[in-house]
């Protein structure tokens, strides 16, 4: 080849873990951002060729040959070329041909438009030049012949030629397989002179090879890529420069500047890429070399910021200032609503089927319903019979107008489907049911009257669930500027995202490790506040109260009314079946025979009557009624400054 130098090829050098770092940070960026590609069709880029033969007047006839893979249907393609710095295409030189096969010029610059096949236009398009050509393919391979000849591609400085070509450009939307490019001079240099002439490949990142010769291998060229090859060479190679630009030509100098000599420039261009890019491969070597201690290292900023910030808000913002309330409480320290106790508990304010089944079974003991024990008979498929103890319900005289809200709501939920005959407790679950988008109805705004008094008292601190959605923010910013890190890293080819994994990567992992935290410990970031702080430990005594029988047995309650409020309060407490064996036990029959919501059938025992077996039923049935009425949602783009390039397509 004409103009071929001595000097050894020079390639660009990948380390396995590099390249296993890359692969891995590929995937990620693939798992978290990629989304289905629409479409019946696709095409890839196998390989392509170009090859550049500088003429003796400095214009550059280019060759370039394209491997189109076409999956589905395919009846065009495009070529842009920019013309950035001058240069121009000279579109009477554009021909398209396929193995040798010329096509024919016609048709429309208008990409998807109609017209002959095996034809081919050239025009202008955005500054530059667009060649179209159309053809007939469905899933196969077709190699494209591109020729043109470019003008004022050639650089001339007083003391030196420059020939800038990008040989791939950055406008094409798929990666490109093995590139080859080489560049042919008109005459041979000579040896006197070979140390003026150098050819370098922009982006040095790129994993290729580049030959003094002036030739030029990538293997992988990915989308949206550039690939240069840039060439300077003694000014006695050309004969004239009527087909190039002139260095001291503003609109040709832009690159170097305006001054006749260039050479020195250049040079000094390149040995700062050749720095840069030996001070990125030593970062990488030092990355691999300190792997056993960096991996550590970063699982730790992975998980660490997030577990100690939930930390310091869970015991800011989660737990109660001490009190002297005493450890056990035998009797309610208020007479709030059991759905009020149940959400100033919960510390969520929210309340749930268990403070619905405690406010009814306190509205039986209220009066407000009225009760009867009552057996049934259950058989068994088995065929043998049970005798079940029951409480019947039917509506009292008693009006509710005085309740408040958080009580009226429950009275509502249930008033409704007691028949004048009454209703058992074991059915009330399948009624709710079988009314179950108006029940939910009735449920959602009890739970919202209750929602709604417990902000008024203000018995909640929520500052912690401020700082924890601050924190997910915090982490969320800190993601997001970790992956616009790693896009402009990325941007080289061959570099590995340190900057943006190492930022990106602990931010997004801070914000779902908060974000579960929070989610599953709701209580660490709520506490009580003013008054409910004393009132929540006297209600927690109470509970510890009931829990340990030992304490019910040596100081049992004194009266049924005492004994039916220990029931209720402690289903919402969630110790009610510590409190029906404690009554089972202690209490006196008579005083349980006169009760509203106990039952106790003495001859049979525990079980006879009201279980915890049976509290649990009837919540389930609550939350089974919810459930069904809950509505449901359905749906039916140094180096860089190369002339040529651009990208393409096809349809």
């Amino acid at each position: 080849m004409a103009g071929r130098s001595t000097k050894s090829a020079t390639r660009q050098r990948r380390s396995p873990a590099g390249t296993l770092l890359r692969a891995v940070a590929g995937a990620a960026v693939l798992l978290v951002f990629a989304s289905p590609v629409a479409g019946a069709k696709s095409y890839t880029l196998p390989r392509a060729s170009v090859t550049a033969y500088v003429q003796p007047d400095g214009s550059v006839n280019v060759a370039e040959n394209i491997t189109y893979a076409f999956s589905g249907t395919f009846q065009g393609a495009w070529r842009d070329i920019p013309s950035r710095f001058g240069e121009r295409v000279d579109e009477s030189s554009v021909r398209v041909s396929e193995n040798g096969r010329p096509y024919s010029p016609g048709g429309s610059l208008t990409l998807g438009a109609p017209g002959p096949v095996d034809s081919f236009v050239a025009g202008p398009y955005n500054g530059g030049t667009r060649i179209v050509w159309r053809y007939a393919a469905t899933d196969q391979q077709r190699t494209f012949t591109i020729t043109y000849r470019m003008v004022g591609l050639v650089k001339v400085y007083g003391d030196t030629d420059e020939l800038n070509l990008r040989v791939w450009g950055d406008q094409w939307t798929v990666g490109l397989g093995p590139l080859h490019a080489e560049v042919h001079l008109p005459r041979e240099i000579p040896a006197s002179q070979q140390d003026r002439f150098h050819v370098w490949m922009h982006p040095r990142s790129l994993d290729g090879t580049v030959s003094p010769a002036g030739m030029l291998d990538v293997q992988h060229v990915p989308a949206q890529q550039y690939v240069e090859l840039r060439m300077v060479f003694p000014t006695n190679v050309l004969s004239s420069t009527s087909g190039a630009a002139l260095g001291a030509n503003p609109g040709g100098a832009s690159f170097v500047g305006a001054s006749d000599n260039a050479y020195d420039t250049i040079i000094a261009q390149e040995n700062a890429s050749d720095a840069a890019e030996a001070a990125r491969l030593a970062r990488v070597k030092r990355v691999e070399h300190n792997l056993p201690w960096l991996i550590p290292l970063f699982l730790v900023l992975l998980f660490a910021p997030a577990l100690l910030i939930f930390r310091f808000v869970a015991r800011t913002y989660g737990r109660d200032p001490r009190t002297d309330t005493p450890a056990y409480v035998h009797e309610p320290p208020s007479d709030d609503s059991p759905a009020l106790v149940g959400a100033l508990m919960r510390e969520s304010g929210a309340v749930a089927e268990r403070e619905f089944l405690g406010t009814f079974f306190d509205l039986i003991r209220r009066g407000y319903f009225n009760s009867a024990h009552e057996t049934t008979v259950h058989k068994h498929i088995l065929g043998h019979d049970e005798v079940i103890s029951d409480l019947r319900i039917t509506k009292a005289p008693k009006a509710p107008d005085d309740l408040p809200s958080w009580d009226r709501g429950v009275y509502d939920g249930i008033e409704w489907i007691v028949p004048e005959g009454g209703v058992l407790v074991s059915e009330i679950g399948n009624e709710l049911k079988a009314r179950a988008q108006a029940f939910y109805k009735m449920y959602t705004e009890w739970k919202q009257s209750v929602e709604h008094e417990v902000r008024r008292r203000g018995w909640i601190d929520r500052r912690g669930n401020i700082v924890w959605g601050g924190t997910l923010v915090i982490f969320l910013l800190i993601g997001v500027v970790g992956v616009l890190v790693g896009v402009h890293e990325a941007k080289t080819p061959g570099t590995i995202p340190f900057g943006g994994i190492g930022i990106g990567v602990p931010g997004a992992t801070g914000f779902v490790l908060t974000l579960v935290l929070g989610l599953a410990m709701p209580r660490s970031l709520t506490r009580h506040s003013g008054d409910a702080v004393d009132l929540a430990a006297k209600w927690d005594g109470l509970r510890r109260y009931l829990a340990d029988f030992s304490r019910i047995k040596d100081a049992p309650p004194a009266s049924l009314i005492l004994w039916e409020q220990l029931l209720v309060y402690g289903i919402v407490l969630g110790v009610a079946d510590e409190v029906l064996k404690a009554a089972q036990m202690v209490a006196p029959k008579d005083m349980m025979d006169a009760s509203h919501v106990y039952w106790i059938n003495g001859s049979a025992g525990y079980g006879g009557g009201l279980t915890m077996l049976q509290l649990g039923s009837l919540t389930s049935g609550i939350g089974r009624a919810v459930a069904a009425g809950t509505p449901h949602s359905s749906g039916g783009g140094g180096g860089g400054f190369g002339g040529g390039g651009g990208g393409g397509g096809a349809w």
